[in-house]
């Protein structure tokens, strides 16, 4: 996965539009984001295995008189997504051996992201795509593992099936306090749909040198900004969360299709933790990030990942 994404910074320099490193300030951004638990130095593929993201994001502008000074700044978003889930013990072919499920979705995201005053945004974006054989997860792991001469992952046959993905994603986020080296953010989240249902509180703090909210990468608020457009960035992040999960279908099976021949029982409360490093420059961000999650499945354990994010204004 890392050569893929070299591949796909290579492929966004030379073919970047004329004027990337124009004057103006940028008005859209292209990103990359890859997490693997393999970049934690995991033995094996365990539950939220890998996951490739692809993000276009432009500025829109707003013309409704009654929006007209509620809203700062309108962000067009989307994202091209694959992500791919095993058990923890992929050497077995017997399913009762696997403590969750194959599953693998591929989908699209389209939605639009509002800054309002007192440094805050709100979100709406949409979800849809394909869950199960369809999304090629079993493929794409076993020539990925062929690659670097690891043993073939047994037990695919058992993935959730085939379904359709409609999801409806809600977010807000606010920045609370601020002094010169550091700020607290909260950012509440709704999930609702085919794939999942669930509700996430999350609290986050930075340390360094860093733009409020609605001009920062952090948000995606570095996109026409103005004055601030040359700023950078560079700080220390960590944060915790915690999420009521209401139903996982790539977990429990998917209610939309025929019975998946494996399924397992979702845990109720799952918590989160991060931290990382952000760097951002006119053009230019990068961010690495270390994920933990509590166990998501009954009988499972906890997980680790690291996330990879690369960005490019214009």
């Amino acid at each position: 996965m890392i050569r893929s994404l070299i591949l796909c910074v290579v492929l966004v320099y030379f073919l970047r539009p004329a004027g990337l490193y124009g004057q103006h300030a940028p008005t859209h951004q292209i990103a990359a984001q890859v997490d693997n638990d393999r970049f934690n130095f995991a033995a094996t593929d365990k539950y939220y295995s890998n996951g490739i993201i692809l993000k276009w994001n432009r500025t829109i502008h707003i013309n409704n008189f009654f929006l007209i000074g509620l809203v700062e700044k309108a962000i067009l978003v989307s994202s091209l997504q694959h992500k791919i889930y095993t058990p923890s013990e992929i050497i077995f072919y017997d399913k009762q051996r696997h403590d969750r499920p194959y599953a693998s979705t591929l989908t699209l995201s389209g939605g639009v992201r509002l800054f309002i005053p007192k440094n805050q945004f709100i979100q709406a974006d949409i979800t849809l795509g394909v869950s199960g054989p369809w999304a090629g997860g079993q493929n794409l792991q076993e020539w990925w593992h062929r690659q670097i001469n690891v043993f073939k992952p047994r037990g695919w046959e058992n993935q959730i099936v085939n379904s359709p993905v409609v999801n409806l994603h809600l977010q807000h986020a606010r920045q609370w306090f601020e002094t010169k080296i550091m700020n607290f953010i909260s950012t509440s989240e709704l999930n609702l749909g085919t794939l999942s249902a669930n509700v996430k509180q999350e609290g986050l703090v930075r340390v360094g040198k860093f733009l409020p909210l609605n001009l920062s990468t952090f948000s995606g608020g570095d996109l026409e900004n103005g004055p601030f457009a040359k700023k950078s960035e560079i700080y220390l992040f960590a944060g915790a969360a915690i999420e009521y999960v209401y139903y996982n279908g790539l977990i429990e099976g998917n209610w939309i299709g025929n019975e998946s021949p494996h399924t397992r029982q979702a845990v109720p409360w799952v918590y989160h933790g991060k931290y990382g490093v952000q760097w951002s420059t006119w053009k230019v961000s990068a961010a690495i990030s270390y994920h933990l999650l509590s166990r998501e499945v009954r009988g499972g354990t906890d997980h680790q990942y690291v996330r990879l994010n690369l960005g490019f204004r214009f």
